[in-house]
């Protein structure tokens, strides 16, 4: 396997790895959005801080891979 298919896989997984992050995220009510440049989390139901802030540090450490997520839903949505 070259390089060049591990990057790849690699690009696959974080996008995997992002988007199931994400989507339990909006399951358990937390809103996630970006500004294009930073991803902003809002909870729209009561938890403990400890589980946003999880949530905030995951999605930040998947940072480019969720703002390509969102910015894909929200052209979409512009269609």
């Amino acid at each position: 396997m070259s390089l060049h298919d591990q990057s790849h896989i690699a690009q696959a997984n974080a996008t995997t790895a992002a988007l199931a992050i994400l989507n339990k995220a909006r399951s358990l009510g937390i809103a996630v959005g970006t500004d294009g440049d930073d991803v902003v989390t809002v909870s729209t139901t009561r938890m403990p801080l400890k589980t946003i802030r999880w949530f905030a540090i995951w999605l930040d450490n998947f940072r480019d891979e969720v703002i390509d997520i969102i910015a894909a839903e929200n052209a979409g949505r512009r269609a």
